[in-house]
């Protein structure tokens, strides 16, 4: 059975509240309807107080759950900046390997132009030799031999540069393409 609301007294309940009065060992009207009065007014006052109570409770609990609702974002964001923190490591790792891997590979590129300039060096004598052998009337094989050989050791070096190529990480060879098919290209002229 669903509990009934008590009906609390209102000041006003107070204020107009009549007693019956007796002769003989009566109480005062006027101190009664004044002290009616007073609780009246303290009981205005008390259930202002209340009121205000409860509305400050009500702004409170909307406080408290704005203040879960900023915990819960800030929590929120708090665990994607640990993800961002480990992604961001594992990108700064990535970048120095593939700096490594740059340097490393500019490193053989390096090497691949001394030994292609040693070589050029070597086709060159050769064929300051052949001039002059060739002033000297030396038959024509002896020129093509020698045609030859700066060819293969031409195309020697460009296999290794290609060799070497097929070994670079992906995002490498499109960085440093350009610079192989110069080398390429030297090696060929």
């Amino acid at each position: 059975m669903p509990e009934k609301k008590k009906v609390r007294l209102t000041p006003v309940d107070i204020k107009n509240a009549k007693f019956k009065t007796v002769l003989i060992g009566g109480l005062k009207k006027s101190d009664v309807e004044a002290f009616l009065e007073k609780v009246a007014h303290d009981y205005n006052e008390v259930l202002k107080e209340n009121k205000d109570l409860e509305n400050m409770l009500t702004q409170m609990r909307v406080k408290a759950l704005e203040a879960d609702e900023i915990k819960t974002d800030y929590e929120k964001l708090k665990d994607k900046n640990l993800i961002l923190e480990g992604e961001v490591e594992a990108l700064r790792k990535e970048n120095q390997e593939l700096r490594n891997k740059i340097s490393e590979q500019e490193d053989l590129i390096e090497a691949l132009k001394l030994e292609n300039a040693e070589k050029d060096a070597i086709i060159s004598e050769l064929k300051k030799q052949l001039e002059e052998k060739k002033d000297n009337q030396i038959p024509a094989e002896i020129i093509e031999i020698a045609r030859k050989t700066a060819l293969q050791i031409k195309q020697k070096a460009v296999e290794e540069v290609e060799k070497a190529f097929q070994n670079f990480p992906e995002p490498l060879k499109v960085k440093i393409k350009p610079i192989i098919e110069k080398v390429k290209k030297e090696l060929i002229s």
